[in-house]
């Protein structure tokens, strides 16, 4: 049994908080064998740390969750084992203890269809049906191994590292895009959406001045304004939209930051997932056209890409998008990525930009 020390160990009814200026410098206590057999990760850029859970529990006051793309409910999972773990030390225990062998072959796309839909998708938003929708695409693999290795590649994203897994299957991957994080009674926001490969110093600017992506950007924003303002938040503050790099993408990106009150993790969660950043705009319009697109025959009503997984422990919450990921099931695994349609948009850039999205795990992994 593999096992590494701690810089908080959450058991049910149980916390120990170490009063430590810095954390330990040795992580002894953490059972690799069993976190590698089944365990949910999620790392908090703000605060510098990880949290890792395994085992299970029928009650806790700490609850790891995900919600699939086509539901509002949250899938709650307790775990016996909590651990809020320095970010850095974690991956140098993991990077020792993980195995090692992974290897993917054989693969398949539905690229082809994807382009074929997207062409059709910009004819119907000019009908007026709805302004925006984010069709996805996957390439499919088989692969050799254990995909837990590719964390360490992953990381390197400088997103929130995130995922779970167990005997049959798992997500992992690391998301640029958080739906909240709620700390001391304040919540912030991401809206995410406006995406260009980094070709050279020009390509920020080159974004920020793209009269689409700003059109694309602006829905988003404003869908989220408006779902927050419906489940009773109120003062929500908008910072300036910018440009944030993510491997060798760029995106536009606004914070939105609001007082918690009293809203429910459980409404906000149902009120605001999925935002017109990865369904589109309207929603209800947009989420039922989805249904007849390809991408929905590999996973249906079960789809994870694109829903959420989070943590909850007492007046703290953070949930991450699960995109720039990959998923598996038995000796099957998929890499899938989609993009935001809109009336300007060109089909064949915007299939340039779902396969830069995969290839951006692809040369990871």
């Amino acid at each position: 049994m593999y096992t590494s020390s701690i810089y908080c160990i959450f058991e049910p009814f149980k916390l120990l908080w170490h009063a430590m200026s810095k954390p330990y410098n040795t992580l002894h206590e953490l059972d690799w064998e069993q976190f590698f057999e089944s365990g949910y990760l999620l790392e908090d850029l703000a605060t510098n740390t990880i949290w890792v859970g395994y085992g299970q529990s029928d009650s806790s006051a700490l609850s790891f969750f995900h919600t699939k793309f086509f539901q509002k409910k949250m899938i709650l999972n307790h775990p016996k084992t909590v651990f809020i773990v320095d970010r850095e030390l974690f991956w140098i225990d993991f990077d020792r203890f993980c195995l090692k062998n992974f290897k993917l072959s054989q693969s398949v796309s539905i690229d082809k269809e994807f382009l074929t839909e997207a062409k059709e998708l910009v004819e119907v938003i000019k009908s007026g049906d709805f302004e925006k929708i984010v069709p996805v695409t996957f390439k499919g693999y088989e692969y050799e191994g254990h995909p837990l290795i590719t964390l360490l590649k992953l990381r390197s994203l400088q997103g929130n590292t995130y995922g779970f897994w167990g005997e049959n299957g798992g997500v992992l991957g690391c998301s640029p895009e958080i739906l909240y994080r709620r700390d001391n009674g304040v919540d912030e926001f991401l809206a995410l959406a406006g995406t260009a490969e980094i070709k050279n110093k020009f390509s920020a600017r080159n974004l920020i001045e793209s009269e689409k992506d700003q059109k694309e950007h602006a829905l988003v924003v404003k869908d989220i304004k408006s779902k927050l303002q419906s489940v009773g938040y109120r003062e929500i503050e908008l910072s300036k939209t910018e440009t944030v790099e993510f491997g060798p993408l760029v995106h536009l990106r606004t914070k939105i930051k609001a007082l918690s009150g009293d809203v429910r993790i459980s409404n906000l969660i149902a009120k605001l997932h999925p935002t017109a950043a990865l369904c589109g705009y309207p929603e209800e319009k947009a989420m039922a056209y989805l249904k007849n697109l390809e991408h929905y025959q590999l996973h249906g009503e079960d789809r994870l890409f694109g829903g959420i997984f989070g943590i909850e422990y007492e007046d703290f919450s953070l949930a991450v998008v699960m995109i720039r990921n990959l998923q598996w099931q038995g000796k099957k695994l998929w890499i899938q990525s989609g993009c935001g349609i809109v009336e300007a948009s060109d089909p064949e850039l915007e299939l340039n930009e779902v396969r830069s999205k995969r290839k951006t795990i692809e040369d990871l992994i």
